[in-house]
């Protein structure tokens, strides 16, 4: 029956499954089912539906749809690779940072805070070399709009924060983008 209905008419028969006093049990069942072979709605939905569910079996679900072909499955399953405690959460998820759909880059967003461009210029004087340089790659691929911010910190009053700035774009592996600006600053009031 599942498979004749169409991305809608799945997301509705989701809302129907979790909200009806049927056994909880079948209906995880039946959201498994679709979360591996319904239509791209379907199977976002039944990921999303199983957020209510805590069972052994879960989590495989979650890992396969990750490797789904529709970009809001995978967004989808993003979302519930941390809070499920799934083994090797960290590293799921950093494999997903190449992707280069939207809606994944805006999961990622979610799921990993700590990756924004924020976190780490607050953090940035306290990591050693290789380690910034692995944190800053993974900002330029998860946040968004780092050169604006970035040259909006290079115009700091602050001659530390504008230091900080330039070695966070070396870091980010953004000098290129940010050429121009980093010139600029070679007649900076601070020799440093």
């Amino acid at each position: 029956v599942f498979a004749e209905l169409d991305d809608a008419g799945q997301e509705g028969a989701v809302q129907i499954l979790v909200r009806a006093s049927l056994d909880r049990d079948r209906v995880l069942a039946t959201l498994c089912h679709l979360a591996k072979k319904g239509n791209a709605g379907g199977r976002q939905a039944a990921l999303h539906a199983l957020k209510g569910f805590n069972k052994p079996g879960i989590s495989q679900v979650i890992i396969d749809a990750l490797e789904d072909p529709e970009p809001r499955v995978r967004a989808e399953a993003i979302l519930q690779v941390r809070p499920r405690q799934i083994l090797g959460a960290f590293s799921i998820l950093i494999r997903m940072v190449d992707d280069p759909a939207e809606e994944v880059r805006e999961a990622l967003r979610t799921a990993m805070p700590e990756f924004s461009l924020r976190q780490f210029l607050r953090s940035f004087d306290d990591m050693a070399p290789e380690p910034r340089q692995v944190a800053g790659t993974l900002v330029r691929k998860i946040a968004r709009d780092c050169v604006p911010h970035l040259l909006h910190e290079m115009d700091r009053p602050s001659p530390v924060g504008r230091r900080r700035a330039v070695l966070a774009a070396l870091a980010m592996g953004m000098v290129s983008q940010l050429e121009k600006r980093i010139i600029e600053l070679l007649s900076d009031e601070d020799h440093i």
